[in-house]
């Protein structure tokens, strides 16, 4: 009885073990999604952990090239050229430069994602839905993004922003469309306040 029981134990924890591991199949099928996309369009939707909401454009380009303009009341546009990032206030017509390696959204823009260099933190799907949560390996500081797709036929709809003190940015997307042209000019960096020389730093 006593083996019986130990056995039907085992097969109840081997299932339930087996419910979490993440669809190897599906895994690589997201992989092989995200880099195959080169190019992103879309609206969106920002809502911060905070409460509050932003609306805007977002546009991305392989490799490295981003725009985020924020719609009023925000005056924030965001913008990668591939080698830094400028967060311009229209309205003040301020400019403040980052590293592109602070951009937590930019294991998106890189042309080769591989999986091998993140670890899997959480993966769920249904028959509509699929979330995938990774974070860098290399980088425990970092924090995580949560990428969530339409399945059967596979589609980004979100990704979520975790920051290492748990912070969230959530990005949803509407009206996506995957890999049409779009031109450099959209990610060129202008400091908003001419100065001939531009921003010293």
């Amino acid at each position: 009885m006593a083996k019986k029981y130990k056995f039907t134990l085992f097969i109840i924890i081997t299932l339930f073990f087996e419910s979490l591991s993440p669809n190897n199949s599906k895994i690589n099928q997201i992989s092989e999604y995200i880099n195959n996309i080169q190019t992103i369009s879309s609206d969106f939707i920002q809502t911060n952990s905070n409460g509050e909401s932003f609306s805007g454009i977002i546009k991305i380009k392989k490799p490295g090239l981003l725009l985020l303009d924020y719609n009023t009341p925000s005056n924030n546009k965001i913008i990668s050229n591939g080698e830094e990032v400028a967060l311009i206030n229209k309205k003040n017509k301020t400019i403040t430069y980052y590293n592109l390696e602070q951009l937590p959204i930019k294991i998106f823009l890189d042309s080769n994602f591989s999986l091998n260099n993140f670890k899997i933190i959480k993966y769920q799907e249904d028959q509509k839905k699929i979330e995938f949560e990774i974070s860098d390996k290399k980088n425990n500081n970092a924090g995580s993004i949560k990428f969530i797709f339409q399945d059967s036929p596979l589609l980004i709809k979100k990704w979520v922003i975790r920051d290492i003190q748990g912070f969230e940015t959530q990005m949803f997307l509407s009206n996506a469309n995957v890999n049409s042209e779009l031109k450099d000019v959209n990610f060129k960096i202008e400091d908003p306040r001419k100065l001939p020389f531009g921003n010293t730093r």
